[in-house]
């Protein structure tokens, strides 16, 4: 996160009531075409709900981001270069690509590791 957009605070029960974060919503092709432009205006709304203190900004992108069959960590690393290239905050990636961990399917996934 950029310092102009949210600032950190050492007790995360304080309200950010002064941030704003730019999120970079990228879909797949074939998701966009059943999804539409709507997707953002949902995800915009969840995210108000769950943390009203904060402005969002959601850019919509779409992008594969990588050719299956990929491993799960080659999607994170693509979302992330696509995070710096764009100078977002976030990126929410939706894929109709199959990840797995071992035989288990991957519904979602976080990395500290790529911001």
């Amino acid at each position: 996160m950029t310092a102009e957009r949210c600032r950190s605070t050492a007790d995360p029960a304080e309200p950010l009531s002064d941030a704003e974060l730019l999120i970079g919503l990228v879909v797949s092709p074939s998701l966009n075409a059943v999804l539409g432009p709507e997707v953002t205006t949902s995800v915009r709304k969840i995210l108000v709900q769950r943390y009203p203190g904060v402005r969002w900004q959601l850019k919509m992108a779409e992008d594969r981001l990588v050719d299956p069959p990929t491993e799960t960590l080659d999607l994170l690393e693509a979302a992330r270069n696509r995070v710096l290239e764009e100078n977002w905050d976030l990126a929410v990636v939706l894929t109709e690509i199959p990840l797995k961990t071992g035989r288990r399917p991957v519904l979602t996934q976080l990395s500290p590791v790529h911001g």
